[in-house]
């Protein structure tokens, strides 16, 4: 491998963020960690954040932001072009809204669809992250194979291995049937069997990390913990320098 392709997404150090941003990110700088995926977290304001990621040399390939619709999409735009990201990722679709039927899956492509259009008009690359519930089996296949059917062919999958685990998939067999379209992948580890269960270090679950990264050609590996029962800056650190220690 060429270059590293490990990246956080700044979610996951949400609650130190908001006590100290600028601290925070110095100290994963510190541990070697330079690229980031964010999801809002900017202690308040986008361009003092982006300042802080110059002077320290940071990437910010990605961000997950509210779908650019309607009132959202100047804040959203402008945002993607302060940070100067190429992905804008939807992080979410409610499951109860879009995920129960047919119906409300085409609805949900029909939404995304317009989202892409709207980003790639921008010059950016728009992409969709999934939780359990996309695997769910819904008029005799899952949910997300359904969205293949429906979403324009150039929307890309941030693809989160372990909620493909959780809903009952082989994330193995979702990643070779995504290939072509799955620049980004999300990795954490844990249980992997209940919506509700924390997540741990990488490399202390039931995740099969090495085979994800041998089976994977993303550029960019996101370690994303949504919670965990330590202290989440430390599974942080260990996770990084696990994903270091597989040449990542």
């Amino acid at each position: 491998m060429e270059h590293s392709t490990i990246a956080l997404q700044l979610y996951t150090v949400r609650d130190y963020l908001k006590v100290n941003f600028e601290q925070t990110i110095r100290t994963l700088d510190g541990w070697g960690i330079r690229v980031a995926e964010t999801a809002g977290e900017f202690g308040g304001n986008v361009r003092t954040a982006k300042a802080l990621f110059d002077s320290l040399g940071w990437a910010i390939p990605s961000t997950h932001a509210p779908l650019p619709l309607g009132d959202k999409q100047h804040e959203v735009l402008d945002m993607v072009g302060t940070l100067g990201c190429d992905y804008v990722i939807c992080p979410w679709l409610d499951p109860h809204t879009y995920f129960q039927s047919l119906d409300g899956i085409k609805r949900a492509c029909d939404a995304l669809n317009e989202a892409n259009r709207v980003v790639k008009e921008s010059g950016y690359i728009f992409g969709y992250h999934n939780h359990w519930f996309e695997m769910a089996i819904v008029e005799g296949k899952p949910a997300y194979q359904h969205m293949l059917d429906w979403l324009d062919e150039d929307i890309v999958f941030e693809l989160d291995v372990y909620w493909v685990t959780v809903g009952g998939l082989d994330p193995l067999l979702v990643m070779e049937e995504l290939r072509g379209r799955l620049p980004l992948v999300h990795i954490k580890d844990g249980a992997a069997v209940r919506v509700e269960d924390s997540m741990q270090v990488l490399g202390t679950g039931a995740m099969n990390i090495p085979s994800i990264l041998d089976a994977s050609a993303a550029l960019w590996h996101i370690i994303e913990l949504d919670r965990c029962e330590t202290d989440m800056m430390q599974a942080v650190k260990q996770s990084f320098d696990y994903l270091k220690g597989l040449n990542c």
